[in-house]
């Protein structure tokens, strides 16, 4: 993960970060030319619209373009770009999948949510462990799966995985998609159902502003132009330039010194508020579950991923993974202004500990069948531990249960 005390690392740094000892440029992605066209007739645009024409852009986004296998990969040094905690261990997924069965075992007519199931990892662990406490301990499954994806190949993958499990819960006849979460709110009367949605690493994947603070108080927006030089590889650079004086205007810089950095998630209001409808709109009872690395005032925590080694944000647009800090904070504001019960900001590692990950990891050591075997197993706890642990953040919100959240302490 990518951490900059101050924005004279944003700016200033990344040449000292990340290595630009050859003049010969990057190659040229399908996107690039587009990029420029833009720049060059309206000017430098914001990182949060570079960010989203290079993760989203229909044909050539990161996202809409990549193949699962180039997106995702099981740990450093093996294929795809990065790992996610699902892609580490299985006991990431069955943990997450006890906390859902937890929750909605005794609620009718619910729905399994996922936001950004990538190549399905997560979303195959949770089914098969809600099918297997369904089995052993009663209760009552989802009678619907959606997912909310924007990539038509990790749709596929999804459905491949959804498929083994489908059967086993009544009346889900198969897995549900939609593009966006303005098609899900579009499409849904969330009324008629009770929702369970979560998601883990998919809010991180929303475009990011990035503003510098000043000495003379000001406020300075980061923004992308072309860089036509010989001395960088880049095609691009950043710029800082002057942003919307209305936004500025409510930017928090409590506490801030010169060249620090202010994060804003322009789509994150919508998403925050979209996400609580959807839980306090539920007839009986709805619940969040989302699992990201959070947002640090006076900080950047952008970052840039590709073959598993960090690169520079503005190289090989649309063949990068590009992800901010989560603002929770404001997440939990809003979803606490909806009536609904917040808990508290949790890291991933206490969370899954107070939900028994040991135990598990226990029983998955005596079945398992070589030393090999079980090296992986401990190598996956401990980077959901010790690793991502300490780093990512947990939180819910939940309509119709007043006791304490379960894994919350």
């Amino acid at each position: 993960m990518i951490r900059f005390r101050n924005s004279r690392q944003v700016f200033r740094g990344f040449t000292r970060l990340y290595s630009t000892d050859s003049v010969r440029k990057k190659p040229i992605t399908p996107i690039l030319p587009q990029l420029q066209s833009i720049i060059r007739a309206n000017g430098p645009i914001t990182f949060s619209n570079y960010m989203r024409l290079c993760l989203s852009h229909p044909l050539h986004g990161y996202y809409t373009s990549s193949t699962p296998s180039h997106i995702f990969g099981g740990d450093q040094g093996e294929q795809g770009d990065f790992a996610t905690s699902p892609e580490i261990s299985q006991l990431f997924g069955e943990i997450l999948g006890i906390w859902i069965y937890s929750t909605m075992k005794d609620v009718d007519r619910w729905v399994l949510c996922e936001l950004g199931p990538g190549k399905g990892t997560l979303l195959g662990d949770v089914m098969r462990t809600l099918k297997k406490l369904k089995e052993k301990v009663g209760g009552k499954g989802p009678q619907r799966v959606v997912c909310v994806e924007t990539s038509p190949t990790l749709k596929h993958a999804q459905e491949q995985i959804a498929s083994k499990y489908l059967d086993h819960f009544k009346g889900v006849e198969k897995l549900e998609h939609y593009a966006t979460i303005d098609e899900l709110v579009a499409e849904e009367s969330p009324s008629d159902w009770n929702w369970l949605i979560y998601g883990n690493e998919f809010l991180d994947a929303l475009p990011v502003d990035q503003y510098q603070l000043q000495a003379s108080g000001k406020l300075l927006q980061t923004h992308v132009a072309i860089d036509d030089s010989h001395d960088s590889p880049l095609h691009f650079k950043f710029a800082s330039l002057p942003g919307d004086p209305s936004v500025v205007a409510d930017l928090d810089t409590i506490g801030l010194k010169e060249l620090d950095v202010v994060e804003l998630t322009p789509d994150l209001p919508f998403v925050a508020d979209s996400l609580g409808r959807m839980i306090s709109s539920s007839p009986d009872k709805g619940a969040v579950l989302l699992v990201d690395y959070p947002i640090k005032h006076g900080s950047s925590t952008l970052r840039a991923i590709r073959a598993h080694h960090k690169v520079h944000p503005l190289s090989l647009p649309g063949q990068t993974d590009l992800s901010s800090g989560v603002n929770f904070p404001y997440l939990c504001e809003t979803f606490s202004k909806q009536s609904l019960q917040v808990s508290p900001l949790t890291l991933q590692k206490s969370f899954l500990m107070n939900l028994g990950i040991l135990a598990r990891y226990q029983n998955l050591v005596r079945e398992s069948k070589s030393e090999e075997e079980r090296k992986g197993l401990a190598k996956g706890l401990w980077r959901l531990l010790e690793g991502m642990g300490e780093q990512y953040t947990v939180m819910a919100a939940l309509k119709g249960q007043k006791t304490s959240l379960l894994g919350f302490g």
